[in-house]
């Protein structure tokens, strides 16, 4: 349940549902005066099964959705939505800017090996084609 809350899809997918669905109207659906305020019917006249029919309106096919996923409803918060979803990406930002200056700023100057300490820094020379060059060990 804490992933639910805190990953942004379900904030997304919830204000995606609302815009995409709010003000639409559906055909294969009539509107009634009964609850739930719609009703289906096939070609032949007959009843529709509930799971294929979701409403005529947008707010009724929201709230049937909703019924079934938790996080759609036919409430309109798109605007908490954006607000969640900018103060997560905000939280993970900031988290990435502290672990960024700790990474950065806590770097121990090296220390040079036991092995490399006895070496001379003096350059010896090397012999190529009978040439004598310099080089540093």
């Amino acid at each position: 349940r804490t992933f639910a809350f805190v990953l942004p899809l379900r904030w997304t997918l919830a204000s995606m549902a609302t815009i995409e669905f709010r003000d639409t109207d559906f055909e294969g659906a009539r509107l009634i005066d009964e609850s739930p305020g719609y009703t289906c019917q096939s070609e032949g006249g007959g009843e529709v099964q509930a799971l294929l029919c979701y409403g005529r309106t947008g707010e009724q096919v929201l709230r049937s959705l909703g019924s079934q996923f938790q996080s759609i409803s036919a409430d309109d918060h798109v605007a908490r939505d954006i607000g969640l979803l900018i103060a997560i990406a905000m939280f993970w930002k900031v988290c990435f800017c502290v672990f960024l200056w700790v990474k950065t700023t806590s770097m121990i100057q090296p220390k040079p090996s036991s092995s490399a300490s006895n070496r001379s820094t003096e350059p010896r020379p090397v012999t190529v084609n009978s040439n004598a060059v310099f080089q540093n060990a």
